[in-house]
């Protein structure tokens, strides 16, 4: 799970296809480990890319994997690490409708 981690938010790493299967493997690990090695190796990590002084592409690959982490870690986990569920919430209050339509396909998926 580390290294998928430190692909995907690698800023020099270009390669789309590398990127969407490394969140791939990160969606398929997250939800099988413990929550605190995931708050050590990938919120750690992950919780500022979303924000707004990120450009664009980088903001989209943070919320796909915060996306991965909250559609597997499960609702315990959820319950025990509200920062999980904030930065969701914050891609539906984003200036940029593309992450907001991030935010509205995943709710669907979730729901």
């Amino acid at each position: 799970m580390k290294l998928s981690v430190d692909i995907t938010t690698n800023d020099d790493c270009k390669n789309e296809g590398l990127i969407d299967a490394w969140i791939e493997v990160f969606a398929n690990c997250v939800g099988r480990v413990d929550l605190d090695y995931v708050r050590r190796v990938a919120l750690l990590y992950v919780k500022d890319m979303p924000g707004t002084k990120n450009p664009i592409p980088k903001r989209q690959k943070g919320n796909r994997l915060v996306t991965a982490m909250a559609k597997n870690i499960g609702e315990e986990a959820l319950e025990e690490e509200p920062l999980i569920c904030r930065l969701i919430s914050s891609m539906c209050l984003d200036t940029n409708y593309l992450i907001r339509l991030d935010a509205a396909i995943f709710f669907k998926e979730y729901f």
